[in-house]
């Protein structure tokens, strides 16, 4: 299935952002995931609840920037033509 922008838009956050961000989004998002992003709208990674339940843990707060626990590398599906 093809996500189209409607679905994406709320999972999007700036690489800036902070933890709370990541939080609210993945309550607005309906795809269970954060797609980082950079001012230039490229895609530059992924959060999950995962990803925060982690950082919690280790001592970050929700004010904390996002910029460490964002994993830079996920898997990535094309859909093949």
């Amino acid at each position: 299935m093809f996500l189209s922008n409607k679905f994406l838009k709320p999972a999007k956050i700036l690489k800036e952002s902070r933890i709370i961000d990541a939080i609210k989004s993945l309550n607005k998002s309906t795809i269970q995931i954060v797609l980082v992003e950079t001012r230039n709208k490229k895609f530059y990674g992924t959060i999950t609840d995962g990803d925060i339940r982690r950082a919690l843990i280790k001592g970050k707060n929700l004010y904390s920037k996002i910029e460490t626990i964002i994993n830079k590398k996920p898997y990535i599906l094309y859909k093949k033509e």
